[in-house]
């Protein structure tokens, strides 16, 4: 992002140098970042955040550790496998701490694992298994409830989709009766606003008795086809 035009819309310079109005009304199709500085050396490991590739076309993966060389006279990154990273990919950060979701597959010597109260409403048993079975060596679990801890990762975390339940099947006379009482509650508020309001007369009284009756009798011809069936 470079500023704004004379009318307010966003100007960006492409890596050629080329400028262009950025499309706000296709903002599904970009993404904005904010840059900050990081220290790095020699012996440090870092996650790659964004596909990408090398300065010589190999390819950099989402979620990759990549342990630091080394720099070149440029600024590049060499990393400990003989790529060099361009000083202009700036797609990457530390990789000494990870979410349990990008640790799936891998494995480590000695795992810390940081799962205070306030990260509770993402764990459960599914993300809490992830987690634990990282280490090779050794496992340590910081938290500030262990007791909610325990209760929470008791559970699954996981939530039936719209295929899933589907193929479910449910106890035919539950849905009857949901379906039932449905209907009854449909009848009793169109007779209700049928009645007009008076002052002081609660809406359950508000029903015509001749109403009322033919409220009741719907309802006992729905549960004698529940009986029937």
């Amino acid at each position: 992002m470079t500023g704004q035009d004379e009318q307010g819309r966003v100007c960006v310079k492409h890596q050629s140098d080329e400028t262009a109005l950025l499309p706000l009304d296709q903002a599904t199709r970009f993404q904005v970042y904010e840059t900050r500085t990081i220290a790095l050396a020699a012996g440090d490991l870092i996650r790659i955040t964004q596909n990408g590739f090398t300065k010589t076309k190999q390819r950099l993966n989402n979620g990759d550790l990549k342990k630091v060389e080394g720099f070149t006279k440029d600024g590049d990154l060499k990393l400990a496998n003989g790529w060099v990273v361009s000083k202009d990919f700036a797609h990457w950060t530390h990789g000494y701490c990870l979410t349990s979701y990008s640790s799936q597959s891998k494995s480590v010597d000695c795992v810390f694992i940081a799962e205070s109260a306030e990260s509770f409403r993402a764990a459960g048993r599914e993300q809490f298994y992830v987690s634990v079975s990282r280490f090779k060596e050794s496992l340590t679990i910081y938290t500030d409830d262990k007791q909610q801890l325990l209760q929470v990762v008791s559970k699954s975390s996981q939530r039936p989709s719209a295929t899933d339940l589907v193929g479910m099947r449910f106890p035919e006379t539950s849905v009857r009766a949901a379906t039932e009482r449905h209907r009854v509650r449909e009848i009793r508020d169109e007779a209700i606003e049928e009645s007009p309001k008076q002052p002081g007369v609660p809406d359950s009284k508000r029903v015509p008795a001749r109403r009322r009756r033919s409220i009741r009798w719907q309802i006992r011809r729905s549960h004698s086809r529940r009986i029937s069936r």
